[in-house]
């Protein structure tokens, strides 16, 4: 880390008034400036509707490639869930400081969360289990998937902090 480097970063942790900020408000300004939970959550946001699409349409067409495109996709949008997770629950943390009162979308989140954590892991075993062919029950938990997903994204009302400066 260059001298340059130093000097933008105590820059940074001084406000505009020249007192130096807390541990939480730099955690907290580092988080509203590069948005790491909404980055994080568009891709399994994506990753499974796709899957579904590509083990709906591999069904329809017979193609063993398709489906495995499927798995493949579940499995990522799986692994994706964790660290978007880890940064919801942080961004709440810093946020909101863990209080839901008068929120009724942020305890749907809440509430929905472990399930659809559950339910694509389940969902990512049996297309492994099943050699990348999975049966109509893996096509069901990714519709489950989908549907506690579009609840919460209509529930929305972002977690996210609005813009600095």
């Amino acid at each position: 880390m260059g001298p340059e480097a130093i000097d933008k970063l105590k820059k940074y942790a001084k406000s505009k008034a020249g007192v130096p900020l807390r541990k939480m408000s730099l955690l907290r300004n580092f988080y509203a400036r590069h948005r790491t939970h909404s980055s994080l959550v568009h891709y399994s946001i994506a990753l499974f509707p796709f899957a579904l699409l590509a083990q709906l349409t591999g069904e329809y067409l017979d193609g063993e490639r398709l489906r495995f495109a499927g798995v493949f996709m579940t499995v990522c949008g799986t692994i994706m869930l964790l660290p978007a997770f880890i940064s919801g629950f942080i961004t709440f943390g810093l946020n909101r400081g863990f209080k839901t009162r008068g929120n009724y979308s942020l305890r749907v989140k809440i509430i929905l969360t472990p399930f659809i954590a559950l339910s694509a892991a389940a969902a990512s075993y049996m297309g492994i289990a099943s050699g990348c062919s999975p049966g109509p029950e893996y096509s069901a938990l990714l519709m489950v998937i989908c549907f506690f997903m579009i609840i919460m994204e209509f529930n929305g009302k972002k977690l996210t902090f609005k813009d600095i400066g």
